[in-house]
């Protein structure tokens, strides 16, 4: 099978090294692995190195980058037209568009006008991001779901969000939900870790990694940890990823910032910590990446019961901690910290998961009647 992949670009790296780990890049690589053709165009909304034809390894997908700003109308043109141009050279029998409401919408356009069938993809709430909230683009996300031949989702609470918001599909909405990649997650020696991120050797590390942000609760995080040293007189709280202005009043002593960490050193700090936190978004239906990060790092963990956690750890409660509430995260974290057990839940894997794609992108294809 041919399959034409669009999506954004997430790095300010040169190559395609920076975009391993984001389900846009590894899901096609995982596509490739199983002898599928696989082509993808990333496009980059800030200036970057471009290229053309680049592989990661010798049996992967073929990627392009090229810097375009779909705001502009010279930019949107760009991207349409360098759609337009691969998808005529490369002739795929489907498209798969992920990442942002343009990549859904820039491939749904010219998929439909060449008369390829193309699948669309959410990986989160689109309308509610900030390329989502561009003048008209919501609307436009939303003919590019209606005249979709198929959509994917990464997650139940996700899938059935978009089954609900947007009108019924026949074939309702296939669950693709993301991974962890072991170029980077997997068990490791938790001083070595330490060591190469200047943690503090003898410390108990509890902590977290994505956005320090009001709507991911992060506030009820940062109050409970005073309350957990009370418990574990080591303990420091270590925190990593991108912020808003809310972080500064909530930072103390015994907190830790690592500040914006690359997805290597991402891994080490999972390898690091005693127990991790995933702190739930106030509002979405976002699938945590890190959930299976932290698996396949084998780093116990605590999440907040946001929808989609509901459906993961279904049968898992201790693991599970009542979003916003402090006293309910300090009695999981406590209790997990006094086990001192790694963690030992299955990881999902981008094979796993290519493989549930390659099956509905084919039954896809045969039912649209892609080109031959």
């Amino acid at each position: 099978m041919r399959v034409l992949v669009l999506s954004k670009r997430h790095s300010g790296c040169s190559g395609l090294t920076g975009e391993r780990g984001y389900r846009s890049f590894e899901l096609p690589e995982a596509l490739a692995g199983l002898g599928h053709q696989v082509r993808g165009i990333a496009l980059s909304y800030q200036r970057r190195p471009q290229f053309e034809s680049a592989r990661l390894k010798p049996d992967g997908a073929v990627w392009d980058s090229i810097n375009g700003f779909p705001y502009s109308l010279i930019g949107a043109r760009r991207h349409l037209r360098y759609i337009a141009e691969t998808l005529g050279l490369f002739n795929p029998d489907i498209v798969w568009a992920t990442s942002d409401a343009w990549q859904l919408y820039a491939g749904g356009r010219v998929a439909k006008s060449l008369g390829v069938p193309y699948v669309v993809d959410f990986s989160e709430d689109y309308e509610t991001s900030n390329i989502g909230r561009l003048p008209g683009l919501a609307s436009l996300l939303r003919r590019a779901y209606k005249d979709a031949s198929g959509v994917t989702a990464n997650g139940q609470a996700l899938a059935e969000f978009v089954s609900g918001h947007y009108p019924r599909k026949e074939a309702g909405v296939q669950i693709i939900g993301d991974a962890a990649t072991p170029y980077f997650f997997q068990p490791y020696s938790q001083g070595s870790a330490r060591s190469m991120l200047g943690l503090p050797m003898r410390a108990t590390l509890i902590g977290t990694a994505g956005k320090l942000t009001a709507d991911y609760d992060i506030e009820t995080l940062c109050r409970a940890s005073p309350v957990l040293k009370e418990r574990h007189p080591s303990l420091k709280l270590v925190l990593a990823g991108p912020r808003d202005e809310s972080l500064k009043k909530l930072l103390h002593e015994d907190i830790i910032d690592l500040g914006i960490l690359t997805q290597q050193r991402l891994a080490l700090l999972f390898r690091a910590l005693d127990v991790g936190v995933i702190c739930g978004r106030r509002q979405g239906h976002d699938s945590p990446r890190d959930y299976h990060e932290m698996l396949a790092s084998g780093l116990p963990f605590v999440a907040a019961e946001t929808e989609e956690v509901l459906h993961l750890l279904e049968t898992v409660p201790e693991c599970r901690y009542v979003r916003g509430d402090m006293e309910s995260l300090v009695e999981r974290v406590d209790a997990l910290l006094n086990i001192r057990r790694r963690g030992d839940l299955p990881a999902a894997t981008w094979d796993e998961r290519a493989q549930a794609l390659q099956q509905f992108l084919s039954q896809v294809k045969d039912v649209a009647g892609g080109p031959e």
